[in-house]
């Protein structure tokens, strides 16, 4: 009999001890849902700024398309520009001053 009661005792102890170490199994279970749900809002967070440079890069890539069309519609304006000044010096040439009159 004594011998049983040792046995008990002992099975105590060991549930008792199983009992703590689920325990903190259980602690550490919890830390890592933790760890995860950081995670999981700092992945959020990194694909909302990818996101956005994604965006404002696409804008950026417009942005100096349409700075290109503007240059190479300046560029235009320019050759027409000195087209005209090449004509109307041509027609200015045509024209004589005479020389001042002696009085």
């Amino acid at each position: 009999m004594a011998q049983g009661q040792s046995q008990a005792k002992s099975s105590v102890k060991q549930a008792a001890s199983a009992g703590d170490a689920l325990s903190r199994i259980n602690e550490k279970i919890d830390q890592i849902n933790s760890m995860n749900t950081q995670i999981a809002t700092v992945s959020e967070q990194q694909s909302a700024v990818t996101e956005e440079i994604k965006r404002n890069i696409n804008n950026i890539g417009e942005i100096s398309n349409q700075t290109a069309q503007g240059a190479h519609a300046t560029s235009e304006s320019s050759k027409q520009l000195m087209d005209l000044a090449d004509q109307l010096r041509t027609a200015v040439r045509q024209f004589k001053i005479p020389p001042p009159s002696k009085p």
